[in-house]
Parts: structure tokens; C-alpha cells; sequence
């Protein structure tokens, strides 16, 4: 907190400004009459937070949404911004006598604030200079509306993350579907093959196995739709079940996965599996 507070004493009250509006998000401590009344005018820079200004957000966990309808009605920062050489410019164009009041204050160590205390003269002077002080601010609005305004805010924010989350979602399905096109591909070269490993784990008579034989008849149910061949498919499934009837846990497994039941391929003719 020991920048923000030299901030203050240099004339930057974006803090002070920031603390305000931890008392606008406590809209159930509010009545109409305060939430009508008009807020303190907007300080400059406010779109433009420093480090230290973003961890007090931050650690009160002020609503950003807030702080940006606020930073609406915040003229730019570039008109509050010290350049050293403009500053050190204004300096020697000081009177005499001031020049002399700030060396005798340094001596006599009266200079702790000193530099916060030019610099927020240099700032209004600077601003008196083009004019654009006041002229420039805009009405402050109550807080009510800024509340408002926030709620409007937030809702667009929320749009735009969504369709943010829609745009990633659609992409990782289009690349998880080029995936398991290129991995069909590589399958339907060692199908055969691999009917043969399904037979292999499943004589292993073991969960584990169990586990692989099914994934891997995942696998080849998915392949076989998109060859438009589930046909055939169905009818070494159902094969396979007659074969290992008698391994319940298997067959369990099989229901559990989702894919075809005996009943879905009773009626196709066996010898269809010759096309395999």
C-alpha cells in the first residue's frame, strides 16, 4: 500500500475513487436515496491502473465490471502523467522565492512529501494551462447507474466468453475428429489383425483383458459404420458372443460398453462374416 499512498499525496486519487466504489458493490447496504446520489467525480487514468492500483482491485476483489463503467466517465491519464522533462522544465521556471522556500524546507528535512506535494502543483498547473481541467470532465453519474452500467458490461462480457468457449470447444472437436479419422485409417489396414488380438485378450479370461478386447471392438463397430459395413460387423459380434457364452463377465462388459446387443444381429445371415 506504500505506492498508492505516495500516489495520493501526489495528487492521484484513483485509489480513493476505487475505495468509493467498494461501498457501490454493497448494493444490499444501499438505500435508493444513496444509490441516487451522484458519485464523486472520475478520476483520470482510470482505464490505465498501475500495478499497485490492480492488486487493491484485486485484493478486495472490487467487481472489474464496476471499475469498467467507471473508467467510462475517466478522462485519459495522459493529461496527469508526469514527464520528467517537463517536469524539471516547470521547476526552473519557478520564482526565485519559491525555488529558495523548497531548498529551505530540504534543509530543515521537511522534504518527505515535498516531491508529492510539486508534483500535484505541477499537475494542476499543467492542466489550468490547456484548459482542460474541468472542461474535459464529464458528469459524474450516480451510483445507481454505474451499477447499472457494470450489469451491462458484465452481460457483454459473458456473450463474448461464451462464444469464445464455443469457438474452442468446436475447434478441439474438429481436431479430435481429424484424430480418430487418421486412427480408423491406420485400423482398417490390420483389421483382421486386430479380431485376432480381440480373441487373444478374451481367452485370457481377466478383467484387464476383458477391458482391452472391448475397446478394441469399440474400435472396430466405430470403423464399420463409417465403411457403411456394420452388417457384417454385427454378425461376427454375435459369432463371437456364441463362442464365449459362457464368460458372463465378459458379456457383461460388452452390455456396459453400449455396443450391439445379440439381438440386433439374430436375424442377419452368418455368412455375411465371410466378407470380412
Amino acid at each position: 500500500m506504500i505506492p498508492l499512498r505516495a500516489d495520493i499525496l501526489a495528487g492521484d486519487l484513483r485509489c480513493l475513487y476505487l475505495g468509493w466504489l467498494l461501498g457501490v458493490e454493497d448494493r444490499e447496504a444501499e438505500d435508493e436515496e444513496e444509490s441516487a446520489q451522484t458519485s464523486p467525480p472520475a478520476p483520470k487514468g482510470l482505464p490505465e491502473l498501475s500495478g499497485p492500483l490492480n492488486d487493491f482491485v484485486e485484493f478486495f476483489q472490487l467487481d472489474t465490471d464496476l471499475v469498467a463503467a467507471a473508467a467510462q466517465k475517466s478522462a485519459p491519464l495522459s493529461l496527469a502523467t508526469v514527464a520528467d522533462r517537463e517536469f524539471s522544465e516547470w521547476l526552473v521556471g519557478l520564482s526565485a522565492r519559491e525555488k529558495d522556500s523548497i531548498l529551505r524546507r530540504i534543509g530543515e528535512g521537511h522534504d518527505l512529501h515535498l516531491r508529492a506535494e510539486l508534483l500535484s502543483r505541477f499537475r494542476r498547473a499543467r492542466a489550468e494551462e490547456c484548459g482542460c481541467d474541468r472542461g474535459s470532465e464529464m458528469p459524474p453519474p450516480s451510483a445507481n447507474e454505474l451499477w447499472e452500467e457494470s450489469q451491462k458490461i458484465a452481460e457483454l462480457r459473458r456473450a463474448r466468453e461464451a462464444e469464445r468457449r464455443r469457438i474452442e470447444k468446436e475447434k478441439k472437436e474438429m481436431e479430435e475428429a481429424a484424430r480418430r479419422k487418421e486412427y480408423l485409417a491406420a485400423l482398417a489396414a490390420r483389421e483382421e489383425t486386430v479380431w485376432k488380438e480381440v480373441e487373444k485378450r478374451i481367452s485370457a479370461s481377466q478383467p484387464k483383458p476383458y477391458d482391452a478386447a472391448v475397446g478394441f471392438l469399440k474400435d472396430l463397430h466405430e470403423l464399420s459404420v463409417s465403411k457403411n459395413n456394420e452388417a457384417a460387423f454385427l454378425v461376427r459380434l454375435r459369432e463371437l458372443r456364441q463362442r464365449h457364452h459362457k464368460k458372463e463377465t465378459f458379456l457383461r462388459r460388452l452390455d456396459k460398453a453400449g455396443l450391439p446387443t445379440q439381438e440386433r444381429a439374430v436375424n442377419l445371415p452368418i455368412q455375411e462374416s465371410q466378407e470380412q
